[in-house]
């Protein structure tokens, strides 16, 4: 009995030792699955945190690299800008000169054709034109004459710069030359009473060829109407005084085609380019160039009416009324 006891407490702690290793294998096993599970939580999260990073590096090299693109954008901006502008007036000019040659060939066509006998070695200018010849043309025959050229035949007329063929036949029947042309010195003419120039195409020869108006005179008035741009109404050559002595004997000879001056841009202008018109001076310029570069454009006579340089006026209303025909508001 002893014998078997002790048989039985042996299998019971060796039941008791082999659940205790059972246990500390079950325990053991937990912990190294629980640190696996650890490890691979790390991994996971040290790979997402990786690709953020990555992620946020690509955003960062792509902001940089948009930023770098807005800045080139915004360098050339200017010069886009410079650019547009530099065509706009490009074709702003294009369409001034358009309308100026448009408004010379319309007053060409208002110009009174009158057929009656002349003599080409006497004809002034603006009798030549109400024959049927364009201005230049005119103009070129008056040049040939100072020169000391003189035409002995009708033919000869035929032959004058830019005449065509059917021009010249509807003329020949009312040229007349006088049998005195080559004998001598040329005789200078004077102007009929009823002679009208167009103050805005008349030239020096032209203007000499009125009673009155000798060659310094002719250059005051063309030097005037430079510096103006044109002339709106013959009543400007009183401006000129005392250059020309007496204008009231002229003024009737004259006429001025407002369309046919030149226009004056504001908007564009520098302010030498402005204080160079007859009518603006260099503190009226400036005053033009401080507003455009602080309000912008200048829109309409209200705002050149509205300029003041220590509290009073830049412009006058008689200043501004002969500026007036002048004046563009275009950009």
């Amino acid at each position: 009995m002893k014998h078997l006891s002790e048989q039985l407490v042996g299998l019971v702690v060796a039941s008791v030792i082999i659940c205790l290793l059972v246990m500390t294998m079950l325990v053991l096993s937990g912990k190294d699955a629980a640190r696996e599970r650890q490890l691979e939580i790390r991994e996971r999260t040290q790979h997402a945190e990786d690709s953020l990073r990555l992620a946020l590096l690509e955003r960062d090299s792509l902001r940089a690299v948009w930023a770098q693109q807005k800045h080139e954008r915004d360098s050339m901006r200017p010069i886009w800008e410079a650019q547009r502008i530099a065509r706009e007036r490009q074709r702003a000019a294009w369409a001034a000169e358009k309308a100026e040659r448009e408004a010379a060939r319309e007053a060409e066509r208002h110009i009174e054709v009158i057929l009656q006998p002349f003599d080409p070695n006497t004809a002034d200018s603006s009798t030549l034109v109400h024959l049927g010849l364009r201005p230049w043309m005119a103009r070129s025959i008056v040049h040939y004459r100072e020169k000391g050229g003189r035409y002995r035949k009708a033919e000869d007329f035929g032959k004058a710069y830019g005449m065509t063929d059917s021009l010249f036949q509807v003329l020949r029947p009312y040229i007349t030359i006088a049998d005195t042309v080559g004998s001598g010195p040329a005789i200078r003419f004077v102007q009929k009473r009823d002679t009208i120039l167009e103050l805005n195409l008349t030239d020096t020869a032209e203007l000499q060829l009125l009673r009155g108006i000798g060659k310094y005179t002719a250059n005051q008035i063309i030097r005037y109407r430079t510096s103006l741009g044109g002339f709106v109404s013959p009543e400007q050559l009183r401006e000129i005084t005392p250059a020309i002595r007496d204008v009231d004997s002229i003024l009737p000879h004259f006429t001025a085609t407002a369309s046919l001056v030149k226009k004056l841009y504001i908007n564009r202008l520098s302010v030498d380019a402005l204080q160079r018109h007859r009518y603006v001076t260099f503190e009226q310029a400036k005053a033009i160039r401080d507003y455009r570069h602080r309000r912008g454009p200048i829109r309409s006579e209200d705002v050149l009416r509205s300029l003041k340089e220590s509290g009073k006026p830049v412009f006058s209303e008689a200043e501004l009324s002969r500026l007036r025909p002048y004046v563009s508001y275009e950009e």
